[in-house]
């Protein structure tokens, strides 16, 4: 059975692929800027958001550092300011594991819990109203691929 290398294979349809593709960097970059507008409305920036949104996808029992850090793709030390930052905002506390009295854990704060519900709500409001375009921009990219 002979097998086909890339050279046996159509020549892409580059035009038509980078299209799709700008298209969804563009949709991309408009979903950013509508939360970065929103956060920023909320007083917070777009990283604190998404700290946010790992700390409440943690759970009640809360996040350590290095969590975040593999979490926002971030040095450990932007990190540790960022926390900081959330903590005199009144957006997070850092409380010993109860488990482990040397591990401390970030942990939304009753504000906190409050600011993130609330820009959770918009942001998937903002997902919701762009899902069927973005939905139909992935399956031309998918379709591209195997033709």
């Amino acid at each position: 059975m002979a097998t086909i290398g890339l050279s046996d294979l159509p020549p892409p349809r580059l035009d038509e692929r980078s299209a799709h593709l700008a298209t969804l960097r563009r949709t991309i970059r408009s979903f950013l800027a509508f939360s970065a507008r929103v956060t920023r409305e909320a007083g917070i920036g777009a990283d604190a958001y998404q700290a946010l949104l790992a700390i409440q996808s943690a759970g009640a029992a809360g996040i350590t550092t290095s969590c975040l850090v593999a979490h926002l793709l971030l040095k450990p030390r932007a990190t540790l300011d960022l926390v900081e930052r959330l903590r005199r905002a009144g957006l997070v506390e850092r409380v010993r594991d109860a488990a482990d009295r040397r591990r401390v854990l970030v942990v939304l704060s009753a504000k906190g819990r409050v600011v993130s519900a609330r820009l959770i709500a918009r942001h998937l409001f903002e997902v919701r109203r762009n899902a069927p375009k973005m939905v139909a921009i992935l399956m031309s990219l998918s379709d591209d691929a195997t033709t």
